[in-house]
């Protein structure tokens, strides 16, 4: 059995930010370079926690993109607008 009551871990300084937003902000800044990739057909971003600002990115791909075929977005907070 393992026991980590006394275990501490060192605060970082990206400790101050949410794992979401920081996972939400890397795939709003990635998303960009799907805009004329002709090789990606599925895309699967269930669960990553796009929010609204991910969906938006998605969005202005998908006005270039033709390619993809199928994309989930499941469970990723994002409102209906």
């Amino acid at each position: 059995e393992l026991n980590f009551d006394h275990n501490k871990v060192p605060r970082s300084p990206l400790s101050a930010f949410q794992p979401r937003s920081l996972i939400c902000n890397a795939i709003v800044q990635a998303l960009p370079g799907l805009r004329h990739n002709s090789s990606l057909q599925h895309l699967d971003l269930s669960n990553l926690y796009i929010e609204d600002a991910g969906a938006f990115a998605l969005a202005r791909v998908l006005k270039t993109n033709k390619n993809l075929q199928s994309i989930i977005i499941e469970d990723n907070n994002v409102s209906v607008i």
